[in-house]
């Protein structure tokens, strides 16, 4: 559970320690590096877009326009015969919708153009900034399969590069249909949850989907467990009789894995526990009663004497 302060404690308040992945630490035989796993519940992340991918058919019988391709015909009129729009999402969380635009230049050559929505008229062209990125699209006259440019780098403005896959498209003899068009990113958000892998990577999970590694929590291990001192909520600490503690990394050297949510069960066989018990308590009841007699008799001389 978090504290106030968004720190991750205990039923006790002790704080849990692991290595703070933005700064690169990793394991070692020491818990010099560890710091208190912190995460803010009230603190906001966008997430810009940095990869994509679209898939299309291009209709084979669409007519060649070469004179009026796409990056020389930035102005109103200029021909295509298909578009289509992405969402990505900039530096800021703030949305940027991509116009697509596909123009055939030749008989099994396409031309790609991307603009940034934002510039353009109210008509579509002109784009005020000119096209984002441009590519050739070619295809295979047998298969119609693309042979040509396998992604597209597109700057989105004011966020990171977007690698779309194109990889996909096809040029076919039927309508211009698009079969898969993904865009990563997403808008600011608050942290939904906190996730803990088997490897001890402790992960934020926030409302829009989207989810960041922030720490990661090490195992620690002594040459004598059994005399750890026991501290409140079930926390143990060195002592000189447990030897020095090693650290590592779950799964690997030996050591487990971390189960996040879960209390440890006990091993013990309670059935037979309880038998055991029911038997000693039994024991101590008839062992009880040889007193008690044994008590009685010496009553009965003492009064005889007297």
């Amino acid at each position: 559970m978090t504290d106030a302060n968004g720190y991750l404690v205990n039923a006790a308040g002790y704080r849990l320690m692991g290595y703070d992945l933005s700064a690169g630490t990793s394991s070692g035989n020491g818990t010099d590096s560890l710091s208190a796993i912190n995460l803010n519940q009230n603190a906001l992340i966008a997430n810009p877009s940095s990869d994509g991918r679209f898939a299309a058919n291009l209709p084979s019988n669409a007519a060649v326009t070469p004179a009026m391709n796409l990056p020389s015909a930035n102005a109103a009129g200029a021909a295509y015969a298909a578009k289509s729009s992405l969402t990505a999402y900039e530096n800021l969380g703030n949305k940027v919708v991509l116009d697509i635009y596909f123009a055939k230049t030749a008989g099994n050559t396409w031309e790609m153009t991307v603009y940034d929505q934002a510039g353009a008229s109210s008509g579509g062209f002109p784009y005020a900034s000119g096209a984002l990125a441009m590519t050739t699209l070619a295809f295979d006259p047998t298969t119609g399969k693309s042979t040509g440019a396998g992604s597209l780098t597109i700057p989105v403005p004011n966020g990171q590069s977007v690698a779309l896959d194109l990889g996909n498209m096809t040029q076919l003899a039927t309508d211009y249909t698009v079969v898969d068009a993904q865009m990563d990113g997403s808008a600011p958000s608050l942290i939904d949850h906190v996730a803990i892998g088997d490897d001890g990577t402790v992960s934020a999970v926030y409302q829009n989907g989207a989810r960041i590694d922030t720490y990661r929590i090490p195992l620690a291990e002594v040459a004598s467990p059994a005399n750890l001192l026991s501290k409140d909520g079930n926390v143990f600490a060195e002592s000189p009789g447990s030897g020095s503690i090693n650290v590592g990394s779950a799964l690997k050297g030996g050591l487990g894995r971390v189960v996040s949510g879960a209390l440890e069960s006990s091993t013990v066989d309670l059935a037979s526990e309880l038998t055991t018990m029911i038997e000693a308590q039994r024991g101590y009841g008839a062992n009880s009663k040889v007193f008690q007699t044994g008590s009685e008799m010496l009553d009965m001389l003492l009064n005889l004497k007297a």
